[in-house]
């Protein structure tokens, strides 16, 4: 009896570990065939069905459009916008009315076409030149003890958006400057009672070239407000901001 099941306890240990040896050489197989699939299956992919991975266009909304399916309820676009973008002076959305203003300084407002945020760059001037838009304030969104430093950052940037439909990771490039123009926007105003982020008299832009912003920076990341005073750049109001771009390179 004793000799049965020492027996038995010997090919449930072979068992186990046959089974455990048939794991693993599962395990590399499927992990070739994983690799193989890396390989082979985007090139197929891109070459069988070219639209896969295409950007959807987007156009202009008007604010009147309606959510669909909703039963008895009826609320538009504007009212979303409303709920969600209100408040203009919150980090969120400051960023995007910078490159807006920028934008609308530039051309017509019919002209301005819908902000792309996986662009190279924010904004594309009227004669190509492309434009890096940079924006700080002193007043937040939040309760302050103090106003806050200005200091313009992520003025180096990688490929934003990677996907092995646009190209293979081995091409992506390092930080670096990839715009025209630099553009470092501050909402300069400091009265919290007369504050009005929709009176160009309260903001300034100071324009700079890749190569001065390059040198001013000592290829850095970021600059400061102190260091353009101490260097004794001046910023320009929103009525001079077209011909400084187009004065500057």
């Amino acid at each position: 009896m004793a000799q049965k099941s020492v027996q038995s306890k010997k090919l449930l240990v072979r068992v186990t570990l046959d089974g455990h040896i048939w794991k693993r050489v599962w395990a590399y197989l499927t992990g070739y065939v994983g690799l193989a699939r890396s390989f082979l299956l985007p090139k197929w992919s891109l070459k069988n069905r070219p639209n896969m991975y295409k950007r959807l266009p987007v156009n202009k909304l008007t604010g009147t459009e309606l959510f669909k399916n909703a039963g008895d309820k009826q609320f538009s676009v504007l009212e979303f916008w409303r709920y969600g973008f209100s408040n203009l002076n919150s980090n969120v959305l400051r960023g995007a009315l910078a490159e807006f203003l920028v934008e609308n300084a530039l051309r017509n407002s019919e002209q301005i076409d819908v902000r792309n945020p996986w662009g190279d760059s924010d904004v594309i001037a009227p004669d190509g030149k492309k434009i890096e838009v940079k924006c700080c304030s002193y007043i937040q969104d939040w309760d302050q003890e103090d106003y806050s430093k200005v200091i313009w950052s992520g003025l180096k940037a990688k490929e934003l958006y990677y996907s092995d439909a646009v190209k293979k990771l081995s091409e992506l490039k390092s930080a670096d400057y990839k715009s025209d123009i630099y553009i470092l926007a501050l909402f300069k105003h400091k009265d919290h009672t007369t504050l009005d982020i929709l009176n160009m008299d309260q903001w300034c832009f100071w324009v700079l070239s890749r190569d001065k912003i390059k040198e001013v920076t000592k290829n850095g990341n970021s600059v400061s407000l102190v260091k353009l005073e101490k260097l004794d750049i001046k910023p320009v109001g929103f009525s001079e901001l077209s011909k400084c771009v187009t004065e500057t390179m």
